[in-house]
């Protein structure tokens, strides 16, 4: 076997002082004698002439050296927070300003936003005529689970045909009036025979509470309800648009 085997170290002492550095052993097997043999190196002493302390003679046996401990050296850092010396400046830049910009572009939409708010807040006769509208189909929808219950039935209708007529002729309970409505929903462009049909199931609701009344007979009045509702809300919507 022929090689080299090298090592470098750095030293750093903390006191003054003789430091003996122990010789390196090395065992092989030499074929010539047929036998194991052992070579060692030269020890020898690193003397610190000048440092921190009181100068003392070290021991021949390094190993049983006390060492004292220091903040002066510390294990070299794995991890480093390394920043760019010309590291780039945001100010002054596209992005900057595009940043310093962007909330002022939200200003025109908060100012439409709070005026159409407003708008629909103080809009008393929109607002009551949409919450008519929803009254509307919502007695509809109770009068349909009312089938065969005679008398919540028929209120939930009547309730339907006068939430129907507050939003459409913006009148209220007092003015439910058969000839009023039958007038205000003419001149609102409505068919004689549409209006001839909603009035009369209007009456036939009134009274079909105090007579005798099938399924059959109910499930044909709520058929009628959503039929000349639909047709009179057809009617009324096109002469508006007209």
């Amino acid at each position: 076997m022929v090689g080299k085997i090298s090592d470098t170290y750095t030293v750093v002492p903390q006191a003054k002082g003789k430091y003996p550095i122990k010789p390196i052993v090395f065992s092989y097997f030499d074929l010539k004698s047929n036998s194991y043999k052992t070579i060692s190196s030269d020890e020898f002493v690193v003397e610190v002439i000048d440092g921190p302390g009181v100068a003392t003679v070290a021991s021949n046996d390094p190993e049983k050296q006390d060492i004292t401990k220091s903040e002066t050296f510390q294990f070299i850092n794995r991890k480093t927070d390394f920043e760019p010396i010309n590291k780039s400046n945001s100010f002054g830049s596209t992005l900057y300003y595009s940043l310093l910009l962007l909330p002022l572009c939200f200003i025109p939409i908060l100012f439409i936003v709070k005026r159409k708010t407003d708008e629909y807040v103080s809009d008393e006769q929109g607002n009551r005529i949409r919450l008519n509208n929803k009254l509307a189909k919502k007695y509809l929808g109770q009068a349909k689970k009312q089938l065969g219950n005679k008398v919540p039935f028929y209120l939930a209708i009547e309730k339907a045909l006068h939430n129907f007529l507050k939003a459409k002729l913006n009148i209220e309970t007092s003015e439910m009036d058969k000839e009023n409505i039958e007038q205000l929903l003419l001149q609102k462009k409505a068919s004689q025979e549409a209006v001839t049909n909603f009035i009369n199931l209007m009456k036939s609701a009134e009274f079909a509470r105090y007579a005798p009344s099938s399924d059959d007979t109910m499930k044909l009045d709520f058929e009628k309800a959503v039929e000349h509702i639909s047709e009179l809300e057809k009617q009324l919507t096109q002469s508006k648009s007209v």
